[in-house]
């Protein structure tokens, strides 16, 4: 589940400050893991209309790992870690990472996930 704490209008937060638009994903091979956790399975886009963005959910409902596969798409350093998409442990993301399809409204010059 994705909750904003932002209002809908322009006036409430700078549009700026969202680089990340949206991703889509596509799976060739539905059957296999990751895909198999209900809710990367029934994702086809995620939006981001706002600069913050909480995902909630169960836990191994997979908030962690689509947010880890957005995090090597994206190449962006862990704190703590190897940057994500050099990360042996997150190895079996990658192919996750491979189908999303991302649009950026802005490329940031400094990244980091937390």
């Amino acid at each position: 589940m994705i909750i904003s704490l932002f209002k809908k209008t322009k006036a409430c937060y700078n549009i700026k400050m969202i680089y990340l638009k949206k991703i889509t994903l596509s799976s060739d091979n539905p059957n296999i893991w990751p895909y198999t956790i209900p809710s990367i399975n029934a994702l086809s886009e995620l939006e981001f209309k706002t600069p913050i963005t909480f995902i909630a959910g169960d836990n191994g409902s997979g908030k962690s790992t689509l947010l880890e596969a957005l995090a090597i798409k994206l190449k962006l350093p862990s704190i703590g870690r190897v940057d994500a998409a050099f990360d042996e442990s997150l190895k079996a993301l990658k192919p996750l990472a491979d189908s999303f399809k991302q649009t950026f409204t802005v490329r940031p010059k400094n990244r980091h996930i937390l």
